[in-house]
């Protein structure tokens, strides 16, 4: 939308979007809600949510927060991918076991049992009703009549039907989400935008072979996440040992990322500048966490190395697998 990338050309404009999967999960509400106000306090705008993140709470703790401050934020959440089975009373019984996780392991290994069943329920209601009744659900719980955008949550070409162009461009008509977009993998992405080039205002997708994709973001936002947990398994790869061994100015690169404190900090920028003009996704359950990113979003301390490793990547893109998205 035009909106969301005047503000990211703005001078000093902070780049970084809070993803909301934690919320509601491993910590408790009251929790949660500190955990978004203090990432709104210290810069973040965008936030990033689905009906089942946080074993389906996460967007009831958004709104409850950012209600107040609604102009101010730009939220997206997602359809295709239900909440979960049975969220409340596995919540529930989940909280109380919490602090009990060392010593009751067997218990807990029931619990993350049933919770991988119902994360494992089926998945793909593109149904043109399922989608509609999803986002009222939604905007219900994110207390708010409108979201700015909509994301097609783990989409499949063959899921997109013209019924379903349909009852999202309705909706667009009359406001009650502002922008449309699919997050799933580089290749269906790509796929769909060929597709259907002037329907989808934005595309999320795994960094770093995403942002090496530049027909993605040519007519399109382009938001990346997984920048630190994607990138980390990509350093650590032979492929990527291979490359950075074999060029000596890449010393200096190698030493960093071999360092547990720093590697992320690096991947981190190393993301923003491949993805110059999108939104790059964070998550963290720790605000001290969240104030640290920021710093790094708004350095350039470490420019030249994220020169050197999107390099480094760039030579593997063609023949390296990326692991997959979340």
């Amino acid at each position: 939308m035009a909106d969301l990338r005047d503000t990211l050309r703005t001078p000093g404009a902070l780049r970084l979007g809070l993803g909301c999967g934690t919320l509601g999960s491993n910590m408790s509400y009251r929790a949660g809600c500190a955990l978004v106000e203090q990432a709104y306090d210290c810069g973040f705008r965008y936030f990033d949510v689905a009906p089942p993140y946080g074993d389906g709470f996460a967007e009831r703790i958004l709104g409850d927060v950012l209600s107040p401050v609604r102009a101010t934020v730009t939220i997206t959440t997602k359809a295709g991918r239900p909440r979960p089975g049975r969220v409340s009373g596995f919540r529930a019984v989940r909280r109380h076991l919490l602090p009990l996780k060392r010593s009751l392991p067997a218990v807990w290994g029931r619990l993350a049992g049933l919770r991988a069943r119902d994360a494992a329920a089926p998945r793909g209601y593109f149904a043109a009703n399922d989608v509609v009744a999803s986002i009222e659900e939604s905007l219900r719980r994110l207390r708010t009549e409108y979201v700015d955008f909509l994301l097609l949550h783990e989409v499949q070409p063959g899921d997109v039907t013209q019924e379903l162009l349909e009852a999202l461009a309705r909706l667009r008509a009359e406001a009650r989400l502002l922008g449309i977009g699919i997050g799933t993998s580089v290749e269906s992405s790509a796929q769909l935008l060929n597709e259907r080039p002037d329907f989808f205002d934005m595309v999320q997708v795994t960094q770093y072979w995403g942002a090496f994709r530049p027909s993605l973001a040519e007519d399109h936002l382009l938001l990346t996440h997984g920048c630190i947990g994607t990138g980390m398994q990509l350093i650590e790869s032979p492929e990527f040992r291979r490359v950075s061994a074999a060029d000596v100015s890449l010393a200096e690169m190698s030493r960093v990322l071999t360092n547990p404190r720093q590697a992320p900090d690096l991947l981190l920028a190393a993301g923003l500048q491949a993805n110059r003009s999108g939104m790059v996704l964070v998550a963290s359950s720790r605000p001290e966490r969240l104030r640290h990113l920021v710093g790094v979003a708004t350095s350039s301390e470490l420019d030249a190395l994220a020169a050197q490793l999107n390099g480094c990547l760039r030579q593997l893109s063609n023949t390296m697998r990326v692991p997959g998205h979340d």
